[in-house]
């Protein structure tokens, strides 16, 4: 998602874009799945220099509650690229439990005894 002012700052040329006015001062519009797949080429080339092991964590059902079904920006095209762009180069595997209940056991057990 993309935020920009209030609705007459949304440049021109992302007219017949998907918006959501989040407040008078707040819209909010919809990426696509093309610009999800550049992000996350983005993060993923970045994680990947990374020297320490390195946990990203990215839930699934989407990361926002606009994006949940029945929601404005509900588009399930669109939200896959990002994420297999993010797991690809990275390694990662795809979560079988809930993500707070996946992040919560990764955390645990990226910790080290005091």
């Amino acid at each position: 998602m993309v935020n920009f002012g209030a609705p007459e700052t949304v440049p021109e040329r992302y007219k017949g874009r998907t918006f959501y006015p989040h407040n008078p001062q707040v819209t909010l519009m919809r990426t696509t799945a093309e610009e999800n797949e550049r992000m996350g080429r983005w993060i993923g080339e970045r994680l990947n220099r990374m020297e320490a092991p390195v946990r990203f964590l990215l839930p699934e059902g989407g990361v926002s509650a606009l994006d949940a079904p029945g929601q404005p920006f509900h588009d399930p095209p669109p939200t896959p690229p990002c994420s297999r762009r993010w797991s690809r180069p990275c390694g990662a595997r795809r979560a079988g439990s809930s993500f707070a209940c996946r992040t919560t056991s990764t955390i645990r057990g990226s910790l080290r005894p005091w």
